[in-house]
């Protein structure tokens, strides 16, 4: 799906154009072979198709025109937030950290194609950091959950290797 940094790049400005600015989104990850985005709840999910058809649509027009055919296809997915404060913010530490556990860094300084430096930093003018921020309370402890969960990296890697969604619904083995 992203075979270098400007297909991230694209990919993330057309993510800003056809959903962020339509619907509020929590927190996003950019691997390899998917993009994943955690967004309104479940119920509000069905009516972001139209949002998500036009961000897949553009990605596939700006890959066929540089006939990079294999990539057209993007594996996207809105992720529904939530309902609990705590699951709201495990959810948002899997997100951020599951490029990690798939080896495509060690640190989100090395690896920052997901919301998490963004929710750190200034204010993102789509993003909804400041209600992400006070789901953890403080930046500290939005920090400190995340550090936490890559210390269990090798264990989790092992386990659920490339499925995030086994990853979501099974990370409450391990604590996380």
């Amino acid at each position: 799906m992203f075979v270098d940094e400007t297909t991230r790049l694209v990919f993330c400005r057309l993510l800003e154009k056809y959903v962020m600015r339509e619907i509020p989104v929590y927190a996003w990850s950019l691997t390899n072979h998917e993009a994943l985005c955690l967004t309104v709840q479940k119920a509000k999910t069905d009516n972001c198709s139209a949002f998500s058809d036009e961000l897949v649509q553009a990605y596939t027009a700006y890959c066929r025109q540089r006939k990079m055919h294999s990539l057209c296809k993007p594996d996207y997915e809105l992720i529904p937030v939530p309902d609990s404060r705590e699951e709201l913010c495990k959810s948002v530490v899997a997100l951020h950290c599951w490029p990690l556990l798939q080896g495509l860094g060690s640190n989100f300084v090395e690896y920052p194609w997901t919301s998490y430096l963004l929710i750190l930093g200034k204010q993102h003018p789509y993003l909804q950091s400041k209600t992400v921020l006070k789901w953890f309370d403080n930046k500290q402890k939005f920090r400190h959950e995340h550090l936490k969960m890559l210390k269990k990296k090798e264990v989790l890697k092992k386990e659920f290797g490339d499925n995030f969604i086994n990853f979501m619904g099974e990370r409450k083995r391990y604590e996380i």
